[in-house]
């Protein structure tokens, strides 16, 4: 496991994070299932972190062009790379060349449309998962796009209440929605 430190200048403030690589990386097969993730990337501050899983061609006379994780799930070498460079929160990303096709083909879809995940809203206003609650009592309130958002009736804040996502957060996103 080491440790990596980064600076973020213009914002004025400093980031650790955990690399924990799995001894046993590299074992392409599945085996037991007990082994499938590769290595995490972890945000010290909040205990996010980022699942890093290999690709290899683990059955090139059989499936040729494909590559696969330990955990079965196929790509063809063409819709991973080249890797497409894009910006996402202002920083410099790379993703799979045919990245939707991808996540259709894993979550179908609904992944670009639904606004609904684990007990939270998505309120693209401020561009944050809002955690549902059932029990407290809720007040709309009128963005100034027009939109609507639900905001906790005896939070004084308003919309300050809903915090901002974390680059942590916001890179979980990407990989698991």
């Amino acid at each position: 496991m080491t440790t990596w430190t980064y600076n973020f200048e213009e914002d004025n403030f400093q980031r650790d994070y955990l690399l924990d690589i799995n001894p046993y990386w590299t074992n392409r097969l599945r085996g037991s299932a007990a082994n499938l993730i590769d290595g995490r990337w972890i945000d010290k501050s909040t205990g996010l972190f980022i699942d890093i899983t290999g690709l290899s061609q683990t059955h090139g006379l059989t499936r040729p062009g494909v590559i696969s994780c330990k955990n079965l799930h196929r790509y063809k070498i063409h819709e991973i790379y080249p890797l497409r460079e894009v910006k996402f929160e202002e920083f410099k990303a790379y993703v799979p060349n045919s990245y939707e096709k991808i996540l259709i083909k894993e979550y179908r879809s609904k992944a670009f449309t639904s606004t609904e995940f684990s007990g939270h809203d998505w309120q693209p206003a401020i561009g944050s998962w809002v955690p549902k609650t059932r029990f407290e009592p809720h007040k709309l309130y009128r963005l100034r796009n027009g939109k609507m958002m639900k905001i906790k009736i005896d939070d004084p804040r308003g919309l300050e209440a809903v915090p901002r996502p974390t680059i942590s957060q916001l890179m979980w996103r990407l990989i698991y929605w």
